[in-house]
């Protein structure tokens, strides 16, 4: 996943351990997408599953396929309710105003390459109380 990398997961005897990347985005992205989850299952708990929507991106998005890709994102509803979503700006993983800006991921598949302002993408918003 972009941003995402380096992640190290582990064991010390007993002791389970994720080592996080270290610019904030990418430290950010993968605790939401990848040891929370991990967390709930290995406390018994029920996993959570995101909730994702389709959307119109206002923005045009650069990317190359390959890696699934979490840029983030304002979403918003329309007057007519559909939803709408526009990038936060620069995308670097070192930008954590590109989360403090956005309440959303623009989620981006493999194949995916750039994004045309006015394309559906997948929507997946950061705290579900959004919806």
């Amino acid at each position: 996943i972009k941003p995402g990398k380096p992640i190290a997961i582990g064991s010390i005897d007993q002791c389970k351990f994720f080592g996080l990347p270290g610019n904030p985005v990418s430290a950010l992205v993968t605790l939401n997408l990848l040891v929370q989850p991990a967390m709930q299952k290995l406390s018994g708990m029920d996993q959570i599953q995101p909730i994702i929507v389709k959307g119109i991106c206002e923005s045009s998005l650069s990317k190359k396929p390959g890696r699934k890709d979490y840029q983030r994102g304002i979403a918003f509803r329309d007057p007519e309710g559909n939803w709408r979503v526009k990038s936060t700006g620069s995308q670097g993983s070192a930008r954590i105003t590109s989360v403090a800006d956005g309440n959303c991921y623009i989620v981006l598949d493999e194949d995916a390459g750039n994004i045309s302002a006015g394309d559906d993408v997948n929507i997946q918003f950061f705290d579900e109380i959004i919806l």
